[in-house]
């Protein structure tokens, strides 16, 4: 499953959401994408830990308002 699109694709979008501070929300009735933005938002803090400056740093950039 974690190697799937859909899953792939809400892992991101709840990195990215966390990241600018957004509620959480499941808009989706696919499982497999909705499992992958639970991990992305809840995990974000911890995993953002592991990441490097220069990828922190593009993150940032690319993916944060304001």
């Amino acid at each position: 499953m974690k190697g799937t699109a859909e899953y792939q694709r809400g892992l991101w979008q709840g990195r990215v959401d966390r990241a600018n501070g957004l509620d959480y929300s499941e808009e989706r009735s696919e499982n497999t994408y909705n499992l992958g933005y639970y991990r992305g938002y809840t995990e974000y803090e911890s995993n953002r830990r592991g990441w490097d400056a220069a990828t922190r740093e593009q993150f940032d950039a690319t993916y944060v308002n304001g």
